[in-house]
């Protein structure tokens, strides 16, 4: 089983931001084993040069939130807070106490029933997602050292690795032999191609080349041209798609792409006609970087004090529009008609003094003394 679940107004919230937000200052944003997106990791594989006996594998953390063993996470604690010490100011077995404290209090309800979650950190918790990096960079520094590689990065739990085609296996071994629990699927390059992320990386004689990847049941849905949107966010959608897919994609991959390009957002309605015009536009702008798209102000040269927002309405807005744009120094922005302002939430507000399990404190108005007490249930 794993339970996904919403700590937000869970008593444990507010402690878990407090101690994510103390983790934070200690990672390495500059850590030489993780890629950040797939662009970053295109940039990183670019100069590699490629061995005939040189393979393409792997590796994915098999649940690794659910199964990430806590004494391996309190190891890689103290760890962790042994070499930032001059980063962070609490003391290490303090914050092991707090992180004991809240694996003891995870709790979830299924079919009715209560849950408490005994082995590794819950899917949607706060701290979750940095614990299991803190424990993934601790267990691939020591696993490294004894392994035979000439290339690994890690994206959260998927693993890219390039090595002999002779020590897949014993790599394999090491990483699933560390802990029981925590075990690694395998997956090997097919014909000299493997799919990471959003690309397909290729092995050639010498070096490697990605394209776009894109898997089998991508429902290949995207910001509808029908949709109540400005249009300019429909021209950003083809903009920044056609930015995307020939960033990460090889110019041999070029004629392939376009025409998924085209077929994608045929599929939500785009018309062709501007599909075409949108597309040449943004590859002469790729091609040509000193020919602007647009003539549109940069973001960054704005004058923001003097920004008026008002809702998006189609009808209304094209003439509301046309009279402010006569104004150069006024900046326009539509925000998307929200429902809030116009349904109201069921609910009627319950008073303080209602509430079960609640605080309070009261004040005597003859001297400084107070009462507090506890509100029980009604």
């Amino acid at each position: 089983m794993r339970p996904v679940v919403s700590s937000l107004a869970t008593p444990e919230y507010a402690i878990s931001k407090f101690i994510n937000n103390i983790l934070k200052n200690g990672l390495d944003d500059q850590y030489s084993h993780v890629t950040r997106n797939s662009g970053e990791l295109i940039e990183q594989i670019r100069n590699i040069e490629i061995s005939p006996d040189d393979r393409l594998i792997s590796l994915d953390v098999i649940q690794m939130y659910t199964l990430m063993p806590r004494s391996i996470i309190i190891q890689a604690l103290k760890d962790f807070m042994t070499s930032n010490k001059s980063k962070i100011n609490i003391p290490t077995e303090e914050l092991i106490i707090f992180v004991t404290l809240l694996f003891n209090n995870s709790y979830f309800t299924f079919n009715n029933q209560i849950f408490t979650q005994v082995e590794g950190v819950s899917i949607g918790g706060v701290l979750s997602s940095i614990l299991t990096e803190i424990s993934m960079r601790y267990i691939e520094t020591l696993l490294l050292t004894q392994c035979d590689y000439k290339f690994y990065k890690r994206y959260v739990d998927d693993i890219l690795m390039i090595v002999n085609k002779d020590k897949i296996q014993e790599i394999l071994s090491k990483f699933n032999g560390y802990n029981k629990q925590l075990q690694f699927a395998l997956e090997q390059e097919i014909g000299g191609q493997i799919n990471f992320l959003d690309i397909t990386i290729y092995r050639m004689p010498k070096n490697l080349i990605t394209n776009w990847f894109t898997k089998k049941y991508n429902a290949g849905i995207i910001l509808n041209y029908y949709s109540n949107h400005p249009f300019r966010m429909k021209i950003s959608v083809i903009i920044n798609l056609v930015k995307r897919v020939f960033k990460i994609s090889d110019s041999s991959f070029f004629n392939q792409n376009l025409e998924k390009i085209f077929a994608l957002l045929s599929r939500n309605n785009y018309p062709l006609n501007l599909i075409e015009k949108t597309v040449c536009k943004t590859l002469k702008k790729i091609a040509y970087p000193g020919n602007p798209i647009s003539h549109s102000q940069p973001i960054n040269d704005r004058d923001y004090n003097k920004t008026m927002v008002i809702p998006y309405v189609p009808a209304l807005n094209k003439k509301i529009n046309k009279i402010l744009n006569q104004h150069s120094d006024i900046t326009i922005v539509n925000s998307i008609l929200k429902k809030n302002p116009f349904i109201k939430h069921e609910k009627d507000k319950i008073n303080k003094m209602d509430t079960t399990n609640m605080v309070y404190q009261i004040n005597c108005l003859q001297c400084k003394k107070s009462y507090i007490g506890q509100t029980g249930r009604k």
